[in-house]
């Protein structure tokens, strides 16, 4: 049996493990390839196939196993801590200091410190150091950072000492000493691989093992020559699919092949590359691989809290509280990771639209268990109402305070309860999570020994932040194509490897130096993220490792836009191909691998015309409205999606109440003015002092009133600001209302039905205005600032008060004289519009219009009768086209997917 190229080049440390000698490697990935090449090694030789484990592990399992296993001065009673207690002990540290009560997200500045903390080991600085340079840069602000973090450094070492706990880096230099001063012995024969340029504190441990060791190996492996090319594409997904159909092709062609597809932002493209490589390899062209389950593996893509499932397990648990995140609910209520998850979908979809249309940023459960238990409304969804019941039943039976191992326990009954992961068949990647979501609860119930009894809030908080610290686990190395980030694939050997994402955008990544540490002392130190040259010289030692470790072919691809914005490739290409790049790069862009032709396997298309009618054949089901008339000219296929497919927008809940909120507040205040006044003589005859009191009334009515409707948002300090908010407006309305001729309000929020065409149109008027003549005058209320109406549009997209005019005066009532706009808005709050006398408001006259002739009261509305009765007919004939009348028509549609305009517009 012959070895494969990579693995023959590994032959001097399969010697080394044969013969017993101890091979350290920097990560496990590296590890697993050289444990599993051992074992062909072994077949190739013809060596019995059964033998003792090799001396081979990743450099972190050595060193814990040193500390176990062997004396430290009576130190190794210590317990090595795990990297997401660490995490845990960080966050604690910080959210408990009078520092950290300032800051807004306490888990990423823990996060930040934790790496800050590491690097500053890892690169040998002296914490003393940075404390005295950090205030001779006499800036007090920066110096502020760098004393707090070494006030957290000691309370960390603090913590540590008193639960005899020790992390890693500390324990590294312990061995580090001892090996030094010859207290503990090193093994006798060692070889260690894949370190090319490791920070000084492990730079000092290979020597300390070197100086103690009978024999030292560094092991370097001779350079692999592969074919290398330069691939530009259309973007980035156009990149990944392409990835995975070469990596496919390279199976087809070699069935012991070895691939890595290594892309920079492997973590936030994950799921989305997964669902590519699934596509892929589920065609009938792949239906000949062997091992098919095991062809890619994208384990380890980020933390597990970013993960679907398990963000699901975390939503459940956030329920109970008593008001929850109206998003985090809406999450739940469309997970499929629950009890009944299909068979009540349609009412969980129904409460889901009732929590959203609330518009509030929390719900209170209380009103969740009650829509989900009344049988008689669209929302009673039976299971999930019982489950929610006893979920927080379960939860009333623990105290304000408990300990970790107390709420994981009830962490793990109430997902049980809620009938967490769901019903259906998991894939082996979710069971894969399933598993890793089962190490954090062990975590977090471990760390009682230093955890004070605490709430529920502070439990979800230290569960959120060992989510967020934990990677997904490591999965299949056995997979044949790999998906790696840039740092995971270091030091590891390759049949066939592509890197994508090579864009002068994306490589070099200039990361930023961590703020807790001076730059001074990070340069001094030699610490990459500080340098942006020494960045790019590493990123393109990176690339020229990806070659060295390839055996047959390596691809590198760039993306040539994003969006809008066009890309060019990363000069560092330029060392690679840099002909064939100049040459790629003038041409146009990529498709993708295959026509349209190819992957249907047609050599011919066929055209085909849609038609833009799709009439309406039963018009008594669809009513009439302001917004239907005003969709269907400003784009026909608008009004076609939104009233005859209710191709509806989910409501998102937004902080504060939402426009229409406000605005209607605001009618509400204006009818309750109007019905105490009646007339403009009453208003004119008010003091300051009666109007100050009849607007604090009519105000605080109103808002006691909507406050029913918004009892998160609308507390009681709330209501306040919005009361001065309020009587400010509508002080500066009274004025315009005051400039207007006499009148008295005939009706406020006046509804009417109206049958225009064969449609119905249900309406209501915010108020009708009676002159001293017995004409009426119409007021539309808007809250935002309106531009002036075109009253001779063909395609009229503010059609509501011509509407109304002719609503009103098909009832019979006196004719219109005018049509008004009342905008109340803090920037300006005046009449706009349009009558037949300046005495009803001063300039409204349509002689005053600049019209191109000079129409008259009478054939005005004759024109908006003509063009209103088109639009109606328009839409009653199911005239359907994607032609919207602007472009700002298409600036706050959310239609775009679904009528393709892009595509539409595209030469």
């Amino acid at each position: 049996m012959a070895l494969p190229l990579p693995l023959q080049l590994l032959s001097p440390i399969f010697e080394a493990m044969h013969a017993g000698h101890l091979v350290l490697t920097p990560n496990h990935r590296m590890y697993i390839q050289l444990l599993e090449g051992y074992g062909q090694w072994r077949q190739s030789r013809s060596l019995s196939s059964v033998c003792n484990t090799p001396s081979i592990y990743p450099i972190d399992i050595w060193l814990r196993r040193q500390w176990t296993e062997h004396d430290y001065n009576d130190e190794s009673y210590l317990k090595i801590l795990d990297p997401a207690h660490e995490a845990m002990v960080w966050h604690d540290i910080i959210q408990r200091s009078d520092h950290g009560a300032a800051l807004i997200n306490k888990q990423a500045t823990a996060k930040a410190v934790q790496e800050a903390w590491q690097t500053a080991h890892l690169y040998e600085i002296d914490f003393e150091e940075l404390y005295r340079i950090g205030y001779a840069q006499q800036r007090p602000e920066y110096a502020e950072d760098f004393s707090v973090f070494v006030e957290w450094v000691k309370t960390f070492a603090a913590l540590c000492k008193k639960h005899d706990v020790i992390s890693l880096s500390p324990l590294v230099e312990k061995v580090i000493a001892r090996l030094e001063n010859g207290a503990v012995s090193a093994p006798a024969h060692v070889v260690v691989a894949g370190f090319g340029n490791p920070p000084p504190l492990y730079a000092r441990l290979i020597r300390a093992l070197e100086n103690s060791a009978q024999s030292f190996t560094r092991f370097n492996a001779e350079k692999l020559t592969p074919k290398c090319d330069v691939m530009p594409c259309v973007d980035l997904e156009s990149e990944m699919v392409r990835a995975a159909q070469w990596a496919r092709d390279c199976l087809h062609q070699d069935e012991t092949a070895s691939i890595a597809i290594i892309c920079q932002e492997k973590n936030r493209l994950s799921e989305q590359f997964r669902k590519i490589l699934n596509d892929t390899f589920s065609d009938p062209y792949s239906i000949n691989l062997k091992n098919a389950d095991i062809n890619h593996n994208l384990a380890g893509a980020g933390p597990l809290i970013n993960t679907p499932i398990i963000e699901a397990a975390l939503s459940i648990l956030r329920l109970n509280t008593e008001w929850a995140e109206t998003l985090s609910l809406c999450h739940v209520l469309r997970s499929p990771f629950l009890a009944e998850a299909d068979s009540e979908s349609g009412t969980r979809a129904e409460l889901e639209y009732v929590l959203r249309r609330s518009g509030e940023l929390k719900t209170r459960m209380a009103w969740v268990h009650e829509l989900a238990a009344a049988k008689s409304k669209p929302t009673f969804s039976e299971k999930l109402g019982q489950n929610l019941v006893a979920l927080a039943s379960l939860r009333r039976q623990l105290p304000r305070l408990a300990a970790s191992t107390a709420w994981a326990e009830l962490f793990e009954k109430q997902l049980e309860i809620m009938g967490w992961p769901g019903e259906r068949t998991l894939d082996k990647n979710e069971i894969l999570l399933i598993q890793e979501w089962s190490k954090v609860l062990r975590i977090y119930k471990e760390s009682t020994r230093w955890q004070q009894p605490h709430s529920l809030t502070q439990a979800l908080s230290w569960l959120r932040s060992l989510l967020s610290a934990s990677s997904i686990g490591t999965g299949s190395y056995r997979a044949r194509i790999q998906v790696l980030s840039p740092t995971e694939a270091d030091g590891i050997f390759f049949s066939h490897t592509w890197v994508l994402g090579l864009s002068e955008r994306q490589w070099p990544l200039i990361k930023k130096p961590t703020p807790f540490i001076p730059v001074s002392l990070q340069k001094k130190a030699g610490i990459t993220d500080s340098d942006v040259k020494a960045q790019a010289a590493q990123a393109l030692e990176q690339l020229n490792l990806f070659v060295s470790h390839t055996g047959k072919q390596i691809i590198f691809s760039y993306p040539c836009q994003d969006g809008d914005l066009l890309l060019k490739p990363s000069i560092q290409l330029r060392h690679f191909d840099e002909v064939l790049l100049e040459k790629k790069a003038s041409t146009q862009l990529l498709a993708l691998e295959h026509t349209l032709g190819e992957i249907t396997g047609q050599s011919e298309t066929e055209d085909f015309e849609e038609t833009p009618f799709i009439p309406v054949t039963d018009s008594k089901t669809l009513k009439g409205s302001v917004s239907l008339v005003a969709n269907q000219a400003d784009c026909p296929f608008k009004a076609f999606a939104l009233h005859r497919l209710n191709a509806r927008q989910l409501p998102e809940p937004i902080v504060g109440l939402s426009a229409s909120a406000l605005g209607s507040i605001l009618h509400e205040v204006m009818q309750r003015f109007w019905q105490v006044l009646k007339d403009q003589a009453a208003l004119l005859a008010l003091s300051d002092q009666n109007i100050s009191e009849l607007l604090d009334k009519v105000v605080t009515t109103s808002l006691t009133s909507s406050s029913l409707f918004y009892p998160y948002t609308m507390t009681a300090t709330f209501q306040a600001l919005e009361k001065q908010r309020l009587i400010k407006l509508l002080r500066s309305w009274i004025e315009e209302e005051r400039k207007r001729g006499a009148f008295s309000v005939l009706e406020t929020e006046k509804k009417i039905s109206w049958q225009y065409a064969s449609l119905k149109f249900d309406l209501r008027i915010d108020r009708l205005d009676l002159l001293p003549d017995g004409k009426l005058v119409l007021v539309d209320y808007k809250s935002g600032k309106n531009s002036e109406i075109n009253w001779r549009d063909e395609r009229q997209t503010e059609p509501q008060l011509m509407l109304y005019s002719q609503a009103v005066e098909a009832e019979g009532m006196q004719s219109i004289e005018g049509l008004f706009i009342g905008q109340i808005h803090i920037d300006e709050s005046r009449y706009k519009g349009i009558s037949n006398s300046d005495d009803i408001y001063p300039g409204s006259h349509l002689k005053n219009k600049q019209f191109p002739d000079a129409p008259t009261w009478s054939s005005l509305h004759k024109e908006w009768e003509s063009t209103l009765s088109e639009l109606v007919n328009e839409f009653i004939n199911g005239f359907t086209l994607v032609a919207p009348k602007s472009y700002n028509s298409c600036t706050w549609c959310h239609l775009r997917a679904f009528c393709r305009i892009n595509v539409s517009l595209s030469p």
